[in-house]
């Protein structure tokens, strides 16, 4: 009976150990204890009613508020798990003959600047296939992380600049460029 007793008292232990180790690890930091949020950027791109056009190539840099950071390298570069395409970039990258390519680069924040990330999409048709672009909506996801003690809500305004849209043949003006633009990006913060 006391070998039974001990044996059940060795797997309590064992159990109160392993449920200790377990934790939220799929991502974000700890800092003194405390791991940071994550929150998703979701980026989309709107097209002027009535305008029918596809989009060959984006590019934009988006200011991020203070506390508010992105997984890089350390060269700035944004790695797939934090950068991806989404919605309509991701069907188009599946569509045969067609290559989708997402960059980003994070830039740190300054005594000067806030931190910045740098987004640049590109659709290239393969040889043999038609030629095809990127349909308005959206198109990539950024995943943040929020520092303990920052708030970072679905409200946020994220300054964009260096907006730049080219339909799939690249003819100029950009749809970015005309006035009234004709193509513009937005973004859904989703906490």
């Amino acid at each position: 009976m006391n070998s039974i007793r001990k044996y059940g008292q060795i797997v309590a232990v064992f159990f109160v150990l392993l449920s200790a180790g377990c934790g939220d690890h799929g991502g974000g930091y700890w800092a003194g204890g405390i791991q940071s949020a994550k929150t998703a950027v979701v980026f989309k791109t709107e097209l002027k009613t009535g305008y029918n056009d596809q989009i060959g190539s984006i590019n934009v840099t988006v200011e991020l508020p203070g506390g508010v950071t992105v997984s890089a390298d350390s060269s700035g570069w944004i790695p797939q798990s934090a950068l991806y395409l989404s919605g309509e970039g991701a069907l188009f990258a599946a569509i045969p003959n067609t290559t989708a390519i997402l960059l980003g680069k994070f830039t740190p924040a300054t005594q000067t600047s806030k931190a910045k990330v740098s987004l640049a999409f590109s659709g290239l048709v393969n040889s043999g296939g038609p030629i095809t672009g990127l349909s308005p909506g959206e198109f990539a996801t950024l995943i943040c992380d929020v520092a303990p003690g920052t708030s970072f809500p679905s409200t946020t305004f994220l300054p964009l600049s260096g907006v730049d849209i080219a339909n799939s043949l690249a003819t100029l003006p950009h749809l970015s460029d005309t006035s009234p633009p004709l193509a513009w990006i937005t973004y859904q913060i989703i906490p």
